[in-house]
């Protein structure tokens, strides 16, 4: 900690709930990490209000994996 303190403007503000925009949530046997503040606030600045739901036009009969495409050359 003195090492990042030397190089850094740091202060303790006791335990963190969100660090670089990830959420972490403490229970007493396990710690999550959400990115869902992150992702609804870039969603609000992107789509500006255009969120309708588009269709992707593809066969859905086909079955893709990894073991099954050909490989292009």
């Amino acid at each position: 900690m003195k090492i990042l303190t030397n190089k850094f403007d740091m202060k303790c503000s006791g335990v963190a709930n969100v660090i670089m925009e990830i959420k972490i949530v403490r229970k007493s046997d396990e710690l999550t990490l959400s990115q869902s503040y992150y992702t609804e606030k870039n969603f609000d600045k992107f789509s500006k209000g255009d969120n309708r739901i588009i269709e992707t036009l593809m066969n859905i009969s086909v079955y893709l994996s990894k073991n099954k495409c050909k490989v292009i050359d």
